[in-house]
């Protein structure tokens, strides 16, 4: 196990969704988790999921973004924080990890996995600099385009944020007869049609609901192609895996420092 968690420890999940994982940490390592998601519709649903299934004395749930744990949680509050598929735009990355060590106890570990630029991608290419561009064009991420991190680069940023690095790896490496992006495979492929229906897009006065869901399926599949372009050449993951602990000894630069220091 890449987290071990120890009976009583108390736990964070960033990006939480309806609490499933929450739920079943708590009721099967005996831990108390706190789950923190930016979505309010989604944090009332878990409450209610939670109270059903009994759990509500060992887990609960907080509406909060991401890049403002802090304003939320006191410093060293937590044994460990975990996120699955939570953190996968750059574009506050340093801020995230920022906030996760101040929340962490010291010597308390960060396990989360996201989408990553693999090793094989080299930003001197102009094709892999291309399709990292269309993947950017292809994919929002809170309504902002998508910008994939490295794994290098996480792995810096992570050091600059002081963590030491326990594990990385890029789990779409292990070997397995189906690869990742085999469900998209059958999208191209036109086999699921009948299961996307986008006949419910109907946002804008100017266009009918026919043309907003051309215009959607049309984003999609550019989507779809995008990412198996990308897969398909091994050059993205969405499953890189980073395991840190938090060093009490070494103080992590300041945004302003971490911005320098990659120029």
């Amino acid at each position: 196990m890449q987290l071990p968690v120890r009976r009583g420890m108390r736990v964070l999940e960033i990006g939480c969704g309806t609490g499933g994982r929450a739920r079943e940490l708590a009721h099967f390592s005996d831990v108390k988790v706190v789950g923190v998601d930016a979505d309010s519709s989604n944090i009332e649903l878990a409450r209610i999921c939670t109270e059903n299934a009994q759990l509500s004395h060992r887990v609960s749930f907080t509406q909060a973004s991401m890049e403002t744990l802090c304003a939320v949680f006191e410093d060293n509050t937590f044994d460990a924080v975990f996120s699955v598929e939570s953190i996968t735009n750059s574009a506050h990355f340093d801020v995230i990890c920022s906030q996760v060590r101040r929340i962490l106890k010291p010597g308390g570990k960060f396990a989360f996995y996201r989408w990553c630029m693999s090793d094989t991608w080299d930003a001197a290419r102009m094709d892999h600099r291309q399709i990292y561009q269309q993947l950017g064009e292809a994919i929002f991420s809170h309504g902002q385009p998508l910008r994939v991190q490295s794994i290098e680069n996480t792995n810096a940023a992570l050091g600059l944020a002081g963590f030491s690095l326990c594990h990385s790896e890029d789990l779409a490496r292990r070997i397995d007869d189906v690869p990742w992006y085999h469900t998209l495979e059958e999208l191209e492929h036109g086999h699921l049609d009948e299961g996307l229906s986008w006949a419910w897009w109907n946002e804008g006065p100017d266009a009918g609901p026919a043309t907003q869901a051309q215009a959607r399926n049309q984003s999609l599949d550019f989507a779809i192609r995008t990412i198996l372009k990308a897969g398909r050449q091994g050059l993205l993951t969405p499953m890189a895996l980073f395991v840190v602990q938090k060093n009490s000894d070494i103080q992590p630069l300041s945004h302003a420092a971490m911005s320098n220091k990659r120029e």
